[in-house]
């Protein structure tokens, strides 16, 4: 069976998305301490993912982690109860029936051992690389660090956000700004598009920095330009 193709989307359109996460993230901040609110530093978690994903490569597994299907804390039902934020508004949490582990509604509380795929942790981050340990297919690898991925913004691994929450974050983003749904393995698309079209002929170096086992998975991307092959000829004739 034939691999289906990538759908990137375009640098000037990645840029569209990442400016209006920013736009968001700043109406959380406070005037007086320009310090950022919960929903603001949670918004700041899905730009670093962005970040990651678009400027590096990594999968939405690789930033946040992935545990096991229906792992659940203490393998107990969760409740829920409602209490107050830092403004004094009512909010609801979800809270675990044996241990009373707490998490806000729009995550899952999961086991604290048993990841599949660890998140990624501030030890991983070197100055200019970042060590996926054990990551899909229990490889380690080498990813580049993207400039963007400052001290402060490193400051914040591990994320704590779910993998859930983050794509419904770019469904939502996309919906916005470009019109149509996102899903966040299109930014892992988008990294190895970029770099084809700036080093076509170096689909080896994108195989390691990618980490996929074969290079045919790899060789998929060069049929993304096939658009812009078209168009070439075109001009020729």
């Amino acid at each position: 069976m034939a691999n289906k193709l990538p759908q990137p989307i375009t640098k000037e359109e990645l840029e569209q998305i990442i400016a209006e996460a920013l736009r968001q993230r700043e109406t959380h901040r406070a005037k007086r301490s320009k310090k950022l609110n919960n929903r603001g530093k949670r918004i700041n978690c899905y730009i670093i993912s962005i970040i990651l994903g678009s400027h590096a490569g990594l999968r939405l597994s690789e930033i946040v982690g992935l545990r096991p299907e229906g792992s659940k804390c203490c393998r107990e039902p969760i409740s829920e109860e409602f209490s107050k934020n830092i403004r004094g508004n009512k909010v609801k949490l979800k809270v675990c029936s044996k241990c009373g582990g707490k998490a806000s509604s729009g995550d899952i509380l999961r086991l604290n051992e048993g990841w599949d795929i660890q998140p990624l942790t501030k030890d991983k981050v070197h100055k200019d690389r970042i060590f996926i340990s054990q990551g899909k297919g229990e490889k380690d690898r080498w990813a580049w660090r993207p400039k963007k991925l400052n001290a402060e913004a490193v400051s914040y691994l591990p994320l704590g956000v779910s993998r859930r929450s983050v794509q419904k974050y770019m469904e939502d983003l996309g919906t916005k700004v470009l019109g149509k749904k996102l899903h966040f393995h299109q930014m892992r698309h988008t990294f190895a598009t970029e770099y084809l079209k700036k080093h076509p002929e170096d689909i080896r170096t994108l195989q390691v920095l990618m980490g996929h086992s074969r290079i045919d998975t790899t060789s998929i991307y060069t049929q993304v330009s096939v658009d812009d092959a078209l168009k070439k000829v075109e001009d020729i004739f």
